[in-house]
């Protein structure tokens, strides 16, 4: 039921101390569910309506499970808000590592438009940090085969309606396991959701290198949103992604990047394989189509609730800066270092109109073509402060 990944034979170009197990299955708990799935997916994937390139920010909400069996374990609300940055930047197209992508590929990187924030409503309609924290036997180590992390009286934390939050739990597992998340329909109502350790959580505290990026996070998540590992015990693997080359390896370590298998060149920069955070860089844009599909046709409760009402940092006019203005062929947006994950933005042309909107994330730079010439506003949401908003001339 649970294939693991080989680790051998493949180079690096620097040593590593820890490697990553990411348990994957291929049974489903509900799998006509998931048979039909698939098949909105063909369709939905080769639909000339739908973009290769998200424009579009949708909101995921999240609620991060706190399982520790010592004080050791139990994260600060710092890392798990750095987690939160790391999925953003991540599935935002926001990282700055794309010279860990071949050449060959750099037309692949998609921005699949997943924005996600902590819950600030629990099911009964209660404010929320979006965190819970249960304190379990001292001894516990958790294991997928066995559940016991999604139930309270087994000395886990019993999920929040698996329909309307991601569920992420956050624990001690067996050494080298990072995590396993369940696709749509492999698992039960009450076992849906995302398992990281301690130990791959996050980009401060507890996350150990070479995974201190939150890249695991960002692998499981892929997961979530239906993504299979690329890899396979031979060349007829089929992870269902027409831009993903088949290969033959799950790579660890920090590959170089002309590497191959299949007779043919690998994205060996995927965030959906086991390197090393810092050489993960990117999704396709038919991975990126594939976890839009499954949004919408098997998470689309996601959707529907009011649960994450936007909760932005306090900034200063001196934390966000526009370049080039006036502006032609493209502009920027670049973000200094805030306490929280994400900045919504909202930009306006000159008669009211608003013609984007999203979230930048801290110490980041977020890419735009530009629109047509003329003036427009970018307005910043800001805590309790008045929004902050910026004029921008183009010029083309």
């Amino acid at each position: 039921m649970v294939a693991f990944v080989n680790f051998g034979g493949n180079s690096s170009i620097f040593a590593q101390s820890h490697q990553r197990i990411c348990p994957e299955s291929t049974q489903f708990y509900h799998p006509t569910k998931h048979k039909a799935l698939e098949s909105y997916t063909r369709r939905f994937v080769n639909s000339p309506q739908v973009s290769t390139q998200s424009r579009q920010s949708i909101q995921i909400p999240v609620v991060v499970h706190v399982v520790y069996p010592t004080e050791a374990e139990n994260v600060s609300d710092e890392q798990i808000h750095s987690q939160m940055a790391a999925l953003n930047r991540d599935f935002n197209r926001q990282n700055s590592n794309f010279d860990r992508v071949h050449p060959d590929f750099s037309e692949r990187i998609a921005r699949v438009g997943f924005s996600f924030c902590l819950a600030t409503t629990d099911p009964f309609g209660q404010p929320t940090s979006g965190i819970t924290r249960t304190k379990t036997a001292d001894n516990s180590i958790f294991v997928r085969s066995e559940g016991n992390i999604y139930y309270t009286e087994r000395g886990g934390k019993d999920a929040w309606n698996t329909n309307q939050y991601l569920n992420i739990w956050v624990t001690r597992l067996a050494p080298n396991v990072a995590g396993f998340a369940s696709k749509p329909f492999e698992n039960s109502p009450e076992e849906d959701g995302v398992v990281l350790s301690v130990d791959y959580f996050g980009q401060i505290g507890t996350a150990l290198p070479d995974f201190n990026l939150g890249r695991v996070g960002t692998h499981e998540v892929g997961h979530y949103f239906n993504l299979f590992h690329p890899w396979g015990s031979d060349c007829s693997h089929d992870d269902f992604v027409a831009d993903t080359p088949t290969q033959t390896d799950a790579y660890n370590g920090c590959p170089d990047i002309d590497g191959a298998s299949c007779n043919s060149r690998d994205i060996m920069a995927n965030f959906m394989n086991n390197s090393a955070d810092a050489c993960l860089a990117m999704f396709t844009r038919g991975q990126a189509r594939r976890m839009r599909a499954a949004l919408l046709f098997a998470r689309k409760d996601l959707l529907n609730g009011n649960v994450c009402a936007a909760n932005p940092p306090s900034i200063s006019a001196s934390d966000i800066r526009i370049h080039p203005n006036p502006a032609s062929f493209y502009f920027y947006i670049e973000t200094g270092n805030f306490d929280l994950s994400q900045i919504p933005f909202r930009v306006y042309n000159s008669q009211g109109a608003k013609v984007e909107e999203g979230v930048v994330v801290p110490n980041s730079r977020l890419y735009f073509p530009t629109y047509r010439n003329g003036v427009y506003f970018v307005v910043f949401e800001r805590a309790t402060e008045t929004p902050l908003v910026r004029k921008l001339l183009i010029a083309n």
